[in-house]
């Protein structure tokens, strides 16, 4: 049985690596290129939520925020069981931790058996944290596991903290279409954004991670 997402824009020019860059005086933003062209964005993350419980983060194509939003994330600086995630155009869900030390979520999908014809179902995977904390060197390193087999879709490995350097993504399957790779994308830039506000929480900059949300 085949599976496939719900919607596809193969306009977009796909690219199987991916470079998480912080932006500006704070480096609170992120601006995200494909390896192949590191001058031209090809997605633009905004953070807000100064002085606030809450953090707040938009996924845009492109340089900057004036093209339509891709989808908006939200979640509790202190309470991070759930994730507030809604892509555009559809309803809001939760992106729910698990036992596993990860994040589920899910999408709508297609299967294809042979035979049978098309039919929609919703399609779940996992962020889990690919090295045990034991081993770990400091930085964030993700696996996107499909929950239905063994499989990885995806890597992200974070830059060393300090460093100016940003995490790369590298995509196993280039043929999911734009929506999934939109949701990929998405939920990994709030577990980005609350692994370094966790950071600056346990560190010497506590003033400034509240105040850099």
């Amino acid at each position: 049985m085949d599976f496939q997402p719900n919607f596809q824009n193969d306009q977009v020019d796909h690219e199987p690596e991916l470079i998480f860059t912080r932006i500006g005086p704070l480096r609170i933003n992120m601006k995200i290129y494909g390896k192949r062209n590191q001058e031209i964005p090809l997605y633009y993350v905004d953070i807000s939520g100064s002085f606030s419980d809450y953090t707040d983060l938009a996924l845009y194509p492109g340089a900057d925020k004036e093209k339509p939003v891709l989808g908006n994330c939200r979640f509790n600086k202190f309470q991070k069981s759930q994730i507030e995630i809604q892509p555009h155009g559809r309803s809001k869900f939760k992106m729910s931790s698990s036992k596993e030390k990860g994040y589920y979520w899910s999408m709508p999908w297609t299967s294809i058996s042979g035979g049978q014809g098309k039919e929609e179902q919703m399609r779940q995977f996992l962020w889990k944290d690919i090295e045990p904390a034991s081993s770990r060197s400091g930085r964030l390193e993700l696996g996107l596991y499909d929950t239905q087999s063994s499989d990885i879709h995806a890597v992200y490995t974070g830059a060393l903290p300090g460093t100016r350097k940003g995490g790369v993504l590298k995509l196993n399957d280039d043929d999911y279409g734009e929506e999934w790779r939109t949701m990929v994308i998405l939920t990994l830039s709030v577990l980005i954004e609350q692994a370094r506000q966790k950071r600056n929480r346990e560190g010497n900059s506590y003033t400034i991670g509240m105040l850099a949300y």
